[in-house]
């Protein structure tokens, strides 16, 4: 088994660099050019740009598989990542840095504990949790620089070297999260209700949800996300299953809620597959789904989607 060292050097994103270049950074500080329209809105109310497996955009060819992960036949993989194996696990083809700076304020992120280090992964290992460069850095860093934007961190997946974390092991890795993003973890409260202009009252700018170790003062249990997996590979399908959500949404389901619509596919090409599901949810959002009660659209190939426009024309832009 390859060292701690090693695998940073393995997945630690030789290609960030390009890849921020690459993306959108015409929104990094749109929270903060909409402050008047925002203040008085509560967060469950605001439509987030969200990015799926937002920690997979380093899942390269050869990296080590997540020794605790088990697949849907309940199997472990042993492999290292092959090249088919990247295009099914790599939903983001650009950093965690170039995402916010392309508008992104909700994160999913998957972690594992592995061999000394914590890794954000999909099925195999991605960038570093901690450390120069590593997505806990790039997000204080981003905050650092936009002290207004705010964003939720959803911790969805949590792996030790056989299985899931227990609640001690999820404790110990969200009380590091917490060191490593000083004061900027938003004590618990409630979504539906808790204003921007009350978050902007305050220094924290993150709420992090986790379904574990929810006794800690800045862990947001996730049971406040309404969010439902279609398991489709075909675009034009998903579209239709997502209609009936919206409807319900619309509806007054799940009003107090972070209504998160998961708008993308499952194939084994994930970026190529994310230009045609985008372009159909751009279509949906001018359209039907206009001024929907959605809290999160979450997208693979976040920083190209195309739907921070339309998002931000509910702002007044």
């Amino acid at each position: 088994m390859a060292s701690a060292a090693a695998l940073v050097s393995l997945v630690g994103g030789s290609s960030r660099g390009s890849q921020a270049a690459a993306a959108s950074a015409s929104h990094g500080s749109w929270m903060a050019r909409h402050r008047n329209q925002l203040a008085p809105l509560a967060l469950a109310r605001v439509s987030l740009l969200g990015s799926h497996d937002a920690g997979s955009c380093d899942v390269a060819e050869g990296n080590p598989p997540v020794s605790g992960y088990l697949t849907h036949h309940g199997k472990h993989i042993t492999r290292h990542a092959s090249a088919k194996d990247v295009l099914s696990a790599r939903c983001q083809g650009n950093s965690i840095a170039a995402q916010l700076e392309a508008g992104v304020r909700y994160l999913d992120l998957r972690v594992a504990s592995q061999d000394g280090g914590y890794f954000a992964v999909h099925e195999w290992l991605s960038p570093p949790l901690f450390g120069p460069g590593s997505v806990l850095a790039q997000i204080g860093g981003f905050l650092a620089s936009h002290p207004e934007e705010v964003l939720v961190l959803d911790v969805a997946e949590l792996y030790s070297a056989t299985g899931e974390m227990n609640d001690g092991e999820a404790a110990a890795l969200l009380n590091m999260i917490s060191s490593q993003l000083p004061g900027l973890l938003l004590p618990t409260g409630n979504t539906a209700t808790l204003t921007f202009g009350e978050i902007w009252s305050q220094h924290g700018r993150v709420v992090l949800l986790c379904g574990k170790a929810r006794d800690l003062p800045f862990v947001w249990d996730n049971g406040v996300l309404d969010s439902h997996w279609f398991n489709q590979k075909d675009p034009e399908t998903l579209m239709s299953d997502l209609d009936g959500v919206v409807d319900a949404w619309r509806a007054g389901q799940s009003a107090s809620r972070l209504r998160l619509l998961q708008t993308m596919t499952t194939t084994g090409t994930k970026l190529k597959t994310a230009r045609t599901t985008n372009a159909l949810a751009q279509a949906r959002l001018a359209g039907p789904w206009r001024g929907a009660p959605v809290s999160v659209f979450q997208v693979d190939d976040a920083a190209h989607c195309g739907l921070m426009p339309l998002l931000l024309a509910a702002l007044g832009e």
